[in-house]
């Protein structure tokens, strides 16, 4: 029986040290990156530097410097007060970037995260190429990237250098880098790092060059659990489970003013949307938009779809059409795109070709009733119940279908308001003119707790070939036409 071979895993920590300069100054991200900025938090007694960055720090501004001091030396300089939320909410944003990569993700208490690269390095041809693709991404959102590798998760964290590899190291470079991490960097207690450090033990490499009967009398089960961790060659930490939601955020301080300005940001909120469909192999029927002024209360408009799909033109050309007939105001700042309502792909929906042209009758409906509005068309549906008039029902297009088990007689597709009383001359029905019996009759009965109803329906026509659908009451002993066959 032929043996799987396990591929060795391979680990790369992103580490963000400007998250929250990042998730604070988002908006003005490009206009202040060569500004003086900081993020401000609150003392004990007084205010004091949480996180400044590079231009800031060419001004002698540090960390936990006092905020008066800080201004001192920079008047210029742009603050803002850390907002815990916002930073969660952008690392959120950071997180799923990082698993439309890959799926195999750890959260490190919202600083970092690790990802596990070797499972997907056949996907996008080479490390070198996958790299470049997720540094591309990255710094669209971050302004600095620190990144680290190893063969488990610990590993890459406490070897991150000060910039993004372009390169995964070959194995042997992995084991030397590995021996050099200091072990003061791990979490084991003062008294425990002072007697390492008394025995000259100041490295990994140094403390695994002991013989192993050295190191389990010496050591307790404490230290030896920590490098046994370091050294794993597979990680078994618990891995990020990716939220069933989407949102995503577009910021502009200079507004837009037009609904033609906003189509781009809305294509690159809803290109981001695909994207992370197509990774989680859902689709979806509705998403939500809302369009924030600089003052005032923001504009929401919903897009149901009737028939399931994650292709962002479809939500475009949807979206555009809808926002027509919107008064929005005359300035746009922020542009939320949100959706929480999945479906898991079958066989039938799933379209791994989204450069493919096709028009769908679905489609069609969808961009009529985003054009005119939900209350425009609608579909005929059926209910769980015996009398027509309340299992016909018109809802519309986007409505789940609902169906009824039950055998159901030949009608027409459309009925009167109210079952028009109709003369009964000689046993025969009159609708201006005589009608003649063509089949039937079929009984349906209901509300037998009430009083029951019965009728007998029937199929009929005039002379000139007319069809009617009527039935005979056998409480009243009175015919009624109920509808007209096209």
């Amino acid at each position: 029986m032929p043996q799987t071979i396990k591929i060795q895993e391979i680990w790369l920590y992103l580490h963000f040290p400007l998250l929250a300069i990042d998730a604070q100054f988002k908006e003005s991200k490009k206009q202040l990156s060569q500004c003086p900025q900081a993020v401000i938090t609150q003392g004990q007694k007084t205010q004091y530097i949480y996180c400044c960055n590079d231009a800031a720090k060419q001004l002698g501004i540090q960390a936990q410097m006092s905020f008066s001091t800080a201004i001192t030396l920079c008047p210029e300089l742009h603050t803002k007060i850390r907002n815990d939320k916002e930073e969660r909410l952008y690392f959120e944003q950071l997180t799923l970037i990082a698993y439309n990569f890959s799926p195999e993700l750890i959260i490190h208490q919202n600083i970092g995260l690790s990802i596990e690269l070797s499972n997907c390095k056949k996907l996008y041809g080479s490390y070198s190429k996958l790299l470049k693709q997720l540094k591309e991404q990255l710094k669209e959102k971050c302004s600095q990237v620190f990144t680290g590798v190893g063969h488990n998760s610990l590993a890459a964290r406490l070897s991150i250098k000060h910039e993004f590899h372009t390169q995964i190291p070959k194995n042997k470079e992995l084991i030397r880098q590995l021996h050099s991490i200091k072990l003061d960097q791990l979490t084991l207690k003062h008294s425990q790092k002072n007697s390492l450090k008394h025995l000259g033990i100041i490295t990994v490499g140094d403390f695994l060059t002991l013989p192993s009967t050295s190191i389990c009398r010496r050591f307790d089960n404490k230290i030896l659990s920590k490098i046994s961790l370091l050294t794993a060659q597979n990680d078994l930490q618990e891995r990020y489970i990716a939220p069933k939601k989407f949102k995503d955020i577009l910021e502009n301080p200079d507004g837009f003013y037009s609904k033609e300005d906003l189509y781009k940001p809305m294509k690159i909120l809803l290109a981001r949307l695909q994207k992370h469909l197509r990774t989680h192999q859902v689709n979806c029927k509705k998403i939500y938009w809302q369009f924030s002024p600089m003052q005032g209360q923001p504009k929401s408009m919903v897009i149901k779809l009737s028939h399931p799909c994650h292709g962002s033109d479809i939500f475009f050309t949807l979206s555009r059409l809808q926002l027509e007939r919107i008064n929005l105001p005359n300035s746009i700042e922020r542009i939320v795109l949100s959706s929480k309502e999945f479906i898991i792909n079958t066989n039938e929906n799933l379209d791994f070709f989204l450069t493919k042209k096709y028009i769908k009758k679905v489609h069609f409906l969808d961009q009529v009733t985003a054009k005119l509005g939900a209350d425009t068309i609608y579909q005929p549906c059926f209910q769980a119940e015996y009398l027509p008039e309340k299992a016909n029902l018109a809802a519309d297009i986007c409505s789940p279908k609902t169906s009824s088990d039950r055998h159901l007689p030949l009608q027409p597709l459309w009925l009167t308001n109210t079952p028009l009383r109709l003369q009964n001359l000689d046993n025969q029905p009159y609708w201006n003119k005589p009608l003649t019996l063509l089949r039937g009759p079929e009984r349906l009965s209901d509300n037998w707790w009430q009083g029951e109803q019965q009728r007998d329906y029937y199929m009929a026509h005039d002379s000139q070939g007319s069809r009617y659908w009527l039935y005979w009451e056998k409480q009243s002993k009175e015919w009624h036409l109920h509808g007209i066959f096209a």
